[in-house]
């Protein structure tokens, strides 16, 4: 591998050092665009003029629709030739004084520019007075009131450039400050943030003066204001406060015992594992609304989207879920928090790291020890898929400014990294890969890093050299795959081989440490296994050496125990062998990744649809293990949207599979053991395949309480499931149904649940109504509304009505382009977009990418939306549906 070693060195003596943008000697810097971002160049020119910033900042909460409020900013000036621009979106600047000087404000909407004349090098005072408005979006300081009760709750989120939406500030990572915070707020609220106060003093007409003191050096995005009157659960692990926060009217459905014990659990098992206590003084955590992603590690102060608060009793699986995001955000109190990393081409080894430690510690540190299959599930999987795309990417890659950092989080960020990272400590260790995180971390506590930084301490922890690593995996596309080749005689393995491929975009072939097993057939006629064997496979063909004499294996599986990043391909005996005993894998985690080979193989068509719909039926319902049913179902239901997709011309598949498919799911809902979570599982897959008029009368059966199996609880989340879907399918009792639980719950998953299933009706002029309402910028619907309807405004099997409209719908993007949030325009693009599975979909989209060709976020989506509709258009046609033809 010398040459192309020597290749990769060269390379990374570039990327290694973090795209760091650099002026030449003498130029003119580039002046700062007006726009909603800053780019790495601009970023990079003020790290080199500002240090040593602290913020001391003044906040009025209780004036209605807007906030007012006045920041100190004390920084220290390398030079005053530069142009100084302080970050502040979207809000109104009353006075600016630099120095004590008045100066003019010189704001365009996006940032101030500060007059040369009143700054000085070193040690300068910026004071801003300002106004903004409270968000509706879910970005900087958002507003919401519950319907339930009418009580005002407000929070932040300020990732990834939005606390210049809060109050003026240099809104970049690599710019650490302090911050000291004044807050006025009604009487009846408890206001949080990352410091606890030091004092609050009543005042007259029912408001109350918050004060918390200086805060350690924070970046930007993970500063935290939070305020309302939040119910609170207090408690301790050892010596750090704890608290969780939730609106009142979820108190009740709030597992707060539970959710704190994770909690205890955690930080004892990160103090441990990295060996620093944890490094702030208390630590809260708080159930917010209309939040826009799952969870955000603000220091000490973390919040999370109340998808983790379940109105029924929760499953095993929603409780694992609960666990790993409350771990995976306190894993960042150290990395991410206490070190941050420079830029955003950073965010990968923050999302990855944090995604790997939450499985340590729920198999370190809570009951939930079989955490690795809840990461092949979710992480893993959701990897492969990004990186089959025609938009997969590098995982350490560029991000020219903050507007293209939506178009790297995904499942490359997340879940690919953290695979890769385990991958890593598979192969220098476990124990030196935590020497050298730990010793990463002390050596860089309370201040940013680059990826060369993290790699080094593992490194020298391990005494190896990563440079050809760090290239093959960190700065490589795609995924390769892996095929055994087995030479048996006479029943007997003579050789075995494992060949390796790669992606034509990423023509390289990595190093993996796996580890290999053989399975035969047991007297029972059950696959067991008879071998395991650790290997590194490099290059084109990789000779395994088993000694002599051993038997043909029914089956290989070159990834047990899913050590290893790499797709898998089936040989025609291993492939026989599941068609015939997959069941009988006594390994739930083996039994999800042949699974999952298989529906893959099916995507890929190297397998029929049929031959997978056999394979499932006469299996699925066997399978013990919850984690691996919902896989297989999710299979099911996947196959069928394919088929509803597929129409008019799959209407002979879809009238054979589909009632087979719903017969499947209500046997497997009936016989399930009552009030298990098995019980649920076959029950919300039997609602998301309801779509033949007696399966859908017996939904509507359901909601009435008739004909429900013994022990199941319908629960208020699970009725809303079934009448979206009713409404989907117009059935005859939807508009009264919907109707009638609008009137019984009245709370805002119930507001939310209505509105989606109102966009879900398939009437010309439903769509018409909401794709309008999409449209409009001024609209007053807040961004959490619109984003559950978007979610189903165009079921799968609403094929007609989306292809009619997406003439319409591709000729908006680019006008919306300029006028949306990335945030928006990602749920939108997606949503709009997700079921097209028609040429002229193709057509559409093809036409439309030249338009967004400047917007990163909407091209994204129209490329997947282009590669999803062309690989089901194949699976059509490999299935014997002709797509141009019109039918088989």
């Amino acid at each position: 591998m010398g040459t192309k070693a020597d290749r990769l060195r060269v390379a990374l003596t570039t990327v290694l050092a973090g795209s760091i943008v650099t002026v030449s000697a003498g130029a003119a810097p580039r002046a700062r665009p007006p726009a909603d971002k800053i780019d790495q160049e601009q970023a990079e020119l003020r790290r080199a003029q500002v240090r040593d910033v602290a913020y001391d900042l003044t906040l009025d909460l209780t004036n209605g629709e807007r906030y007012a409020g006045r920041v100190i900013i004390d920084v220290t000036l390398a030079d005053t030739t530069t142009p100084l621009t302080v970050d502040f979106g979207g809000g109104h600047v009353r006075s600016v004084v630099v120095n004590g000087a008045n100066g003019e404000p010189d704001y365009n909407g996006f940032f101030l520019t500060l007059a040369a004349g009143l700054r000085r090098p070193g040690p300068n005072r910026i004071e801003i007075e300002f106004e903004h408005r409270f968000a509706t979006d879910g970005n900087g300081l958002h507003k919401f009131v519950d319907p339930e009760d009418h009580r005002t709750y407000l929070y932040t989120y300020l990732w990834p450039y939005y606390a210049n939406r809060l109050f003026p500030c240099l809104d970049q990572p690599d710019l650490k400050a302090s911050y000291r915070v004044e807050v006025l707020a009604p009487a009846e609220w408890v206001v949080i943030s990352t410091m606890r106060e030091t004092s609050v003093e009543p005042l007259p007409e029912r408001r109350k003066r918050w004060r918390f003191p200086a805060s350690p050096p924070l970046s930007t995005y993970i500063y935290s204001l939070h305020a309302g009157p939040y119910h609170a659960w207090q408690g301790n692990a050892g010596e750090i406060p704890l608290r969780l926060f939730a609106r009142r009217s979820l108190a009740q459905h709030t597992a707060s015992a539970e959710w704190l014990t994770v909690t205890r659990q955690g930080l004892d098992f990160y103090a441990r594992y990295f060996d620093i206590p944890y490094p702030f003084g208390k630590y809260d955590q708080l159930l917010v609304p209309d939040f826009n992603i799952g969870a955000m590690e603000n220091a000490a102060a973390v919040t999370f989207g109340e998808s983790y608060v379940h109105r029924g009793r929760a499953t095993r699986a929603e409780r694992v879920r609960r666990a790993k995001v409350i771990l995976h955000e306190m894993a960042h109190m150290w990395f991410g928090d206490l070190v941050t990393k420079q830029w955003w081409n950073g965010l990968w080894l923050n999302e990855s790291f944090a995604t790997l430690m939450a499985t340590k510690a729920m198999v370190g540190a809570t009951p939930f020890d079989d955490a690795w299959h809840e990461f092949y599930l979710d992480s893993k999987r959701s990897a492969y898929k990004a990186d089959d795309l025609t938009t997969t990417h590098p995982i350490e890659t560029p991000v020219p400014d903050t507007a293209s950092f939506f178009d790297v989080l995904d499942s490359i960020t997340y879940g690919k990294g953290a695979s890769v990272l385990q991958q890593l400590s598979h192969v220098v260790g476990p124990e030196p890969f935590r020497a050298g995180v730990s010793a990463y971390l002390k050596g860089h506590s309370w201040s940013n890093t680059r990826l060369r930084d993290f790699t080094n301490a593992v490194a020298e922890a391990a005494h190896v050299d990563l440079d050809e690593w760090v290239g093959q995996w960190l700065y490589a596309r795609g995924f390769d795959t892996l095929s055994a080749v087995p030479v048996c005689e006479d029943g007997r393995l003579r050789s075995l081989a494992i060949r390796q491929t790669s992606p034509s975009m990423a023509p390289i072939l990595r190093v993996h440490r796996a580890q290999l097993a053989l399975y035969g057939f047991d007297q029972r006629g059950r696959l067991a296994i008879e071998g395991i064997l650790p290997m590194d496979v490099s290059g084109r063909e990789t000779i395994v050496d088993l000694g002599q004499g051993r038997p043909c294996p029914a089956l290989i599986d070159p990834n047990h125990g899913d050590w290893g990043f790499f797709r898998a391909d089936l040989d025609p005996e291993s492939l026989a062998s599941l068609e015939r005993s997959l069941r009988s894998l006594g390994e739930p985690l083996t039994r999800s990744i042949m699974w999952d080979t298989l529906w893959e193989m099916t995507r890929h068509r190297r397998l029929s649809l049929g031959r997978f719909l056999e394979i499932a039926l006469a299996q699925g319902d066997a399978e013990t293990d919850d984690r691996v049913l919902a896989q297989v179902l999710d299979a099911l239901v996947d196959a069928l949207s394919y088929l509803q997709r597929l129409q008019p011309r799959s209407k002979p598949l879809l009238s054979t599979w589909g009632p087979r498919i719903e017969l499947f799911l209500a046997a497997g809902f009936a016989k399930a053991a009552p009030a298990s979570d098995a019980q649920k599982i076959w029950f919300d897959h039997a609602v998301q395949a309801a779509h033949t008029t007696g399966t859908l009368d017996r939904l509507a059966a359901w909601l009435d309480g008739i004909d429900l199996p013994a022990g199941f609880d319908l629960d208020q989340d699970r009725r809303w499931r079934v009448l979206i879907e009713l409404a989907a399918h117009a059935h005859r009792r939807s508009d009264e149904l919907v109707r009638r639980e609008t009137e019984r719950d009245g709370s805002d998953y119930g507001r939310r649940s209505g509105l989606a299933a109102d966009a879900a009706r398939p009437q010309e002029e439903v769509k018409r109504r909401w794709l309008s309402t999409f449209r409009d910028a001024r609209s007053p619907m807040p961004f959490s509304n619109q984003r559950e309807a978007m979610k189903t405004v165009f079921p799968k099997h609403q094929v007609e009505l989306q292809t009619a409209f997406l003439p319409e719908v591709t000729a908006s993007l680019a006008e919306m382009a300029g006028r949306r949030d990335p945030y928006f325009l990602n749920s939108y693009a997606q949503s709009v977009l997700q079921s097209s599975c028609r040429p002229e979909a193709v057509d559409a989209i093809s036409r439309t990418l030249p338009s967004v060709e400047g917007d990163p976020t909407l091209r994204r989506a129209l490329l997947e939306a282009r590669q999803e509709a062309e690989t089901c258009l194949a699976m059509g046609t490999f299935n014997g549906l002709d797509a141009r033809a019109g039918g088989p």
